[in-house]
């Protein structure tokens, strides 16, 4: 028994969908002279990737879709059994949406932002889950009063044996609040002249 090291001598061109194969043979000889030798097989891939279409989407009050164009990319076969979508720099209220397709199950983590997509199909139904994802938020301002004004958003495919990861940025923005002041009724006059409507109103 030991450990072996096995470096790769030589450059290995493969694209997706593609796999390329290596092997050697090891073998080990006892204190009688009884030899056992054993073949490894050492496969190279490229893991799945998960590929963001480059929009700049921005939360203003209203669901959005985080990114409609996002490309799942399979590597060997066509099929993926999970995917995450994962809020780094989560706050309480944020909240992650779906659309649900046949053979994908999801859950949402509302303790720690992270939506997981389960269940064994095709990369393209995957896709269309993928792009449908959408950021919303359960409070009144999603920002933290100004220090929390973006998100980062990390997404995971995996074919069960690799994974891979990308990540793209959400803005957010909070609504402006109009506060009524305590100001009595204005009264207009026949002079017209101006009248403050209402001079302790606020907007934040």
């Amino acid at each position: 028994s030991g450990a072996y090291t096995y470096t790769q001598n030589s450059t290995v061109f493969i694209s997706f969908g593609q796999s390329a194969t290596d092997a050697f043979t090891y073998t080990e000889t006892d204190s009688f002279g009884n030899t056992s030798s054993t073949t490894l097989d050492i496969t190279y891939r490229f893991a799945p990737d998960v590929l963001p279409s480059g929009t700049h989407p921005a939360y203003r009050g209203s669901a959005v879709v985080l990114d409609k164009f996002i490309d799942a990319i399979p590597s060997i076969g066509t099929t993926f059994v999970g995917a995450t979508v994962a809020i780094s720099g989560f706050i309480g209220g944020d909240t992650l949406n779906f659309a649900g397709q046949t053979g994908i199950t999801g859950s949402y983590d509302a303790t720690h932002g992270v939506l997981t997509l389960s269940g064994t199909a095709n990369f393209q139904t995957y896709e269309s889950v993928l792009q449908s994802v959408s950021y919303s938020f359960n409070g009144s301002d999603p920002t933290s009063g100004g220090s929390d004004v973006s998100r980062t958003i990390i997404w995971s495919v995996s074919d069960g044996a690799l994974s891979g990861q990308s990540t793209t940025t959400l803005a957010v923005f909070a609504q402006p609040i109009i506060s009524i002041g305590s100001a009595p009724t204005p009264t207009v006059t026949p002079s017209n002249n101006p009248v403050t409507a209402d001079p302790t109103i606020s907007v934040t």
